[in-house]
């Protein structure tokens, strides 16, 4: 959970501050919305995706390495749902119920691994676009001096 969260950590920030510096002013906040919406339905999709990958795998290997008695204890998806049911099972087929997991878990990780890939050289392609340097847009006003953009709003000299 230290390394997922680790890994996460550091790329979420990292994404939303490249969104915002790709953008105007003005779209900031449709911008950070439309990102954060993006990574929500990725994630529900990925998590769906994933999930049905694992279902998938753990019930191909219970079925082919279970016991007709256990496969009768297993009924329902309880025990992906609850896996201390594991530890109710005789010993010998604790064991192959723990192999399945770990096979439908592996199996998770190398469908995943294309898709790392693929992000991966997306993020060597894409093109960089240098930070701002000023944290607010400046207009020039009439005095030759300059002024924020929320200072123009506020007076009312642009219309949002």
């Amino acid at each position: 959970m230290f390394v997922v969260g680790l890994g996460i950590g550091l790329v979420m920030q990292v994404l939303v501050v490249a969104v915002q510096n790709a953008v105007p002013y003005s779209r900031l906040g449709v911008a950070t919305s439309t990102a954060a919406f993006s990574r929500s339905i990725g994630g529900a999709f990925g998590v769906s995706a994933l999930g049905a990958v694992f279902d998938n795998r753990l019930l191909r290997q219970l079925s082919e390495h279970a016991s007709k008695a256990t496969l009768s204890l297993l009924k329902g998806g309880s025990i992906v749902v609850n896996p201390a049911q594991i530890n109710r099972l005789p010993a010998a087929q604790r064991a192959v119920v723990v192999d399945a997991f770990s096979h439908g878990l592996r199996d998770v990780f190398l469908v995943a691994v294309p898709f790392t890939v693929l992000a991966f050289v997306l993020s060597l392609v894409m093109t960089e676009i240098p930070l701002r340097t000023t944290s607010q847009m400046s207009t020039p006003d009439a005095g030759g001096g300059s002024v924020t953009e929320a200072e123009t709003v506020a007076a009312g000299l642009i219309e949002r």
